[in-house]
């Protein structure tokens, strides 16, 4: 995951500015293959089932 970058990019369907992140070839080489994560799962917005791995427990 450290080989993704984010950028701040307008989208101008929704009038704002999101991160929008760009792979490296690395990770590019990942596609398609099932691979294995460790980190912590966390809810964000439980009701609308929004989460996020993390690095680090919060």
């Amino acid at each position: 995951m450290s080989k993704i970058k984010f950028t701040d990019t307008y989208f101008s369907e929704y009038g704002t500015y999101f991160m929008y992140p760009t792979c490296s070839a690395s990770v590019k080489t990942l596609e398609g293959k099932q691979i294995t994560i460790k980190g912590y799962f966390l809810e964000v917005v439980s009701k609308e089932n929004i989460y996020m791995l993390s690095k680090g427990p919060m």
